[in-house]
C-alpha cells in the first residue's frame, strides 16, 4: 500500500484533478494506495515561528505519525506532471518499493543536457543542500525525527531553496534528485493540457526573472528547448 499525502496550501485543484486522477491510475495499475489530506486547511498542530518550509516539514511528521503505509508520496495539489512523465514517476516508485533508493526527489527539468535528468546522491551528513520537492517518494522509515531534527538544526537559514527536504532523510541514506516534466500550476486554466500548463509556468518564469538578463535568457532557450 502506498500512502499519498497531500501538504500545503489548497491551490488550483480543480485544474489538477484530472492529471492527478491519470497519474493514480497508472500507479493504482502496480499497486494499492490511499490518500490523505494534510493540507493546512487540515492543521491541528501549531507552525509559530517557524519559516515555510520548516512547517512542510512539520506537517510531514505529523502526517506520517498518522499513517501505517512503508512508502509515501508528498504531493502539492498544484503540481502537474506531464503525460510523458506519469511511466517514469511510477518506476521511482518501483524503486522504493523494491528498496533500490530511499528518497526520490523530483521537480522541474531546468537542465538542457538529459544526461544531467537524475543524481545518484549518498546522503551521509546532514549539511543542507539544493533538491527538489514538488513530488518527494520515500521510505517512512527513513524519514527523521522532525521534532529532533528542528531542535538540533534550528537555522532558518538551513530551511530555504528546498533544503529542509534533504534534511528530513535520515543519514546514510541512498537518494535521486530527478529533473522531470512536472511544473507549478501558474493560471486557473478551464482545459488544461500539457502544452499550455508549461507556457503558462514559463510565462510566470520569465516575468519573474525578467530583471536578470542571464536567467531569463537562460529560460528562454529553455523553454524553445521543450516547446511542445
Amino acid at each position: 500500500m502506498i500512502a499519498i499525502v497531500y501538504i500545503g496550501e489548497v491551490r488550483y485543484s480543480d485544474v489538477s484533478k484530472h492529471n492527478h486522477e491519470l497519474f493514480l491510475k497508472v500507479l493504482g495499475e502496480k499497486y494499492d494506495y490511499k490518500i490523505y489530506d494534510f493540507t493546512h486547511s487540515n492543521r491541528s498542530w501549531s507552525v509559530e515561528n517557524l519559516c515555510s518550509e520548516q512547517a512542510q516539514i512539520l506537517d510531514m511528521h505529523y502526517a506520517l505519525t498518522s499513517i501505517d503505509e512503508k512508502v509515501v508520496i508528498k504531493l502539492r495539489t498544484d503540481v502537474w506532471i506531464c503525460s510523458n512523465e506519469i511511466n517514469n514517476i511510477v518506476s521511482y516508485v518501483d524503486e522504493i518499493v523494491n528498496k533500490k533508493i530511499d528518497f526520490a526527489y523530483i521537480g522541474t527539468n531546468l537542465q538542457f543536457n538529459n544526461q544531467d535528468k537524475v543524481s545518484v546522491l549518498f546522503k551521509d551528513n546532514d549539511y543542507a543542500r539544493f533538491i527538489h520537492d514538488l513530488i518527494v517518494i520515500f521510505k517512512a522509515a527513513k524519514a527523521n525525527n522532525v521534532e529532533t531534527l528542528l531542535r538540533e538544526l534550528p537555522n532558518q537559514e538551513q530551511y530555504r531553496l528546498n533544503q529542509g527536504w534533504w534534511l528530513f532523510a535520515k543519514t546514510k541514506c541512498l537518494c535521486k534528485l530527478i529533473n522531470a516534466d512536472v511544473y507549478l500550476i501558474r493560471d486557473e486554466l478551464i482545459d488544461p493540457t500539457d502544452n499550455n500548463i508549461v507556457n503558462a509556468w514559463f510565462d510566470f518564469a520569465l516575468s519573474y526573472n525578467q530583471n536578470n538578463q542571464q536567467i531569463f535568457e537562460e529560460l528562454m532557450q529553455l523553454k524553445k528547448s521543450v516547446a511542445r
